[in-house]
């Protein structure tokens, strides 16, 4: 099951970092055939438990979408490196989204598992103003076994802020970002029965919009550090 932690991970990393106009599509890096980024994962002592690299290898147009695709793995600390795969960005009518059913199906193949989403997407502009308190999500995840229904995770990310917007120094360099903080929760369905989950948790993401997210930290039930990823490397041909 480690193998779909991670891509699970990555999915709702990915969902919850979608944002949208036109010009954001249109400006941001990874729109750009050829750019390179690295991502860093860390306890909150610091210490790294892994990295993933993503490599945007074709960008098209296909009626009013524009389309990149990226080839994607994650390596832990033991140096073992999930098989690449494959997400596509997806821009239309000025609205950006992930597909992330190539690298789902490729993590799940020969394991007869398949995970459906639905829900509203987070939506990041260009610009926001301090203070401006943005929309609840809400999102649902469906998980079948042998194309029978097996769990249903149901996600609510709430009380989205945006406190500051200011420069951040990361290994990848220096962005200004705006620093986002929401709250997240979500309960299990298992065979008719619900499991509530952990309580509520605090995250606070940092967001350039010509780059996306740069840094995201996530903290405990009583508001500690839990662990951040943060920008490595960006590069551009």
């Amino acid at each position: 099951m480690k193998k779909f932690t991670v891509i699970f991970s990555a999915l709702c990393f990915l969902v919850t970092t979608a944002f949208t106009g036109g010009e954001v599509c249109n400006g941001n890096d990874f729109f750009q055939q050829g750019v390179k980024s690295k991502m860093g994962y860390y306890s909150a002592d610091g210490n790294q438990t892994g990295s993933g690299t993503s490599e945007v290898t074709k960008v098209y147009t296909s009626g009013d979408s524009t389309v990149a695709v990226l080839n994607s793995s994650y390596t832990d600390l033991k140096s073992n490196k999930s098989q690449p795969s494959e997400v596509k960005m997806i821009c239309v009518n000025g609205l950006f989204v992930m597909d992330m059913s190539g690298a789902m199906n490729q993590a799940m193949a020969g394991h007869n598992f398949k995970m459906v989403c639905n829900g509203n997407m987070v939506g990041y502009k260009q610009s926001y103003t301090v203070g401006e308190k943005l929309d609840s999500i809400n999102m649902k995840m469906d998980m079948y076994m042998n194309d029978a229904l097996f769990t249903t995770t149901d996600v609510r990310i709430y009380n989205r802020v945006v406190e500051s917007y200011d420069n951040l120094i990361v290994p990848a360099g220096t962005f200004k970002c705006y620093k986002i903080s929401y709250m997240s929760a979500g309960t299990t369905t298992m065979k008719g029965k619900t499991f509530p989950g952990n309580k509520p948790t605090k995250s606070v993401m940092y967001y350039c919009p010509k780059v996306g997210m740069v840094k995201m930290e996530t903290y405990a039930a009583d508001d500690k550090l839990f662990s951040y990823s943060q920008l490595l490397e960006l590069t551009k041909p």
